[in-house]
């Protein structure tokens, strides 16, 4: 498996809005209902994003901060392609690509998936935050921390 990863354009904002159409990412991480227009208003907010690809075939999406410490805003895969090793793989892409000790990233409480998958790489809890949502409500955030 070897994957590229480009920069997100504006020909992808339908992909990203059909994977995050996903009724487990939709409560996770947007308001619920939001549709593509509303997507493509959001475009700014996104364009740091990357699409994976595996061949030629958009499989997910990240957002990784290089600063300090590299810090990943979002790692998000086709929902049917999930447990098959892609998550895994994308990290180890993401470890030779930056080589850092340190990597961050914050995961909601509730997505026990995403919670289980990171502590299975080695990431530790140092702390929460709670977010407001806005119509979503207020939700637990967990920083994790992986020092390697």
């Amino acid at each position: 498996m070897n994957y590229r990863y480009e920069k997100i354009a504006l020909k992808d904002v339908k992909f990203i809005y059909e994977l995050f159409s996903f009724h487990e990412y939709d409560s996770i991480f947007y308001e619920s209902n939001t549709t593509e227009d509303e997507w493509l208003n959001r475009f700014k907010h996104i364009s740091s994003f990357e699409i994976v690809y595996d061949s030629e075939t958009k499989i997910g999406i990240i957002d990784i901060d290089n600063s300090e410490n590299i810090k990943i805003g979002l790692i998000a895969i086709n929902h049917e392609l999930r447990g098959m090793g892609i998550g895994t793989k994308i990290f180890s892409d993401i470890f030779n690509k930056y080589g850092s000790n340190t990597y961050e990233v914050t995961v909601k409480e509730t997505n026990l998936e995403a919670n289980k998958f990171y502590k299975k790489l080695g990431f530790k809890e140092v702390g929460s935050e709670v977010q407001d949502l806005g119509k979503n409500g207020k939700h637990t955030y967990l920083n994790l921390t992986l020092m390697l």
